[in-house]
């Protein structure tokens, strides 16, 4: 599980452009290719679990921020 979960992470950094962000401050911060990937591992999983648990899309503009500093005000609407 955690090898696909570092791949998947691999394809978020080479293909998205919030998760590549994501993953430059933390290579700068931590100085390391692979603490940086397990960074994105984490953050990969977190929206992952919000994303099914609060049936919201994915909102690229969220990645770079911190969770626990926001508060989320949810409004979902069925078709």
């Amino acid at each position: 599980m955690r090898n696909i979960n570092y791949q998947m992470a691999q394809g978020l950094v080479t293909w998205n452009e919030a998760f590549r962000a994501y993953y430059r401050r933390k290579k700068e911060q931590y100085g390391s290719h692979r603490k940086a990937m397990i960074a994105v591992v984490n953050k990969m999983v977190r929206v992952l679990y919000a994303i099914l648990s609060r049936v919201e899309p994915f909102r690229e503009e969220l990645v770079g921020s911190s969770s626990r500093s926001r508060k989320v005000s949810l409004e979902v609407t069925y078709a």
